[in-house]
């Protein structure tokens, strides 16, 4: 007669297999899901295609901004805007220098590498010209070789600064 050991191990190969056999057909199941799941979502994307950008952007994208100067205020509204929205900074320059520093620099050469950065790219789409028009819904910039571009925007922040006028 069968002792209970081996009527135990018998149950226990019995149970195991059934249990690979129940995680076998979950898997497929899942693989079925999520195949429907792509297709559908591939179909989405194709009734999308050729949408104008107003529309589209409603449903598939984050509200861009322009951010215009790339010095304390642009970048710090660049970092605090990055993460929710399509941040485009704006400058004529494609670094960061610390003007009050500037001076330091006359007798401490040294010390540009301390006082000045690269902008931000990663985080953000970085151009670089001269803002020479702005309009309800975008800015008109100048490059360095002269061409003009524009940049479309939901929300424009001017972080320029200004420039006074001097005795002479």
């Amino acid at each position: 007669p069968p002792s209970f050991m081996s009527t135990f191990s018998i149950l226990r190969k019995g149970s195991v297999d059934a249990t690979c056999g129940l995680i076998i057909t979950l898997l497929s199941v899942v693989d079925v899901a999520l195949l429907l799941v792509l297709s559908l979502s591939q179909t989405v994307a194709s009734l999308f295609k050729g949408v104008t950008r107003s529309s589209s952007d409603l449903l598939l994208s984050r509200p861009s901004v322009v951010v215009v100067g790339g010095s304390f205020s642009g970048l710090w509204a660049q970092r605090a805007l990055s993460d929710s929205y399509d941040v485009t900074l704006v400058d004529f320059k494609d670094y960061f220098e610390y003007t009050p520093g500037v001076l330091r620099l006359f007798v401490q050469p040294s010390w540009l590498s301390r006082l000045s950065g690269p902008l931000p790219r990663r985080r953000n789409k970085l151009v670089v010209g001269e803002v020479v028009a702005v309009h309800p819904t975008e800015i008109t910039l100048r490059t360095a070789d002269g061409e003009e571009a524009q940049i479309p925007f939901d929300y424009l922040l001017l972080g320029c600064g200004s420039s006074y006028a001097a005795a002479p």
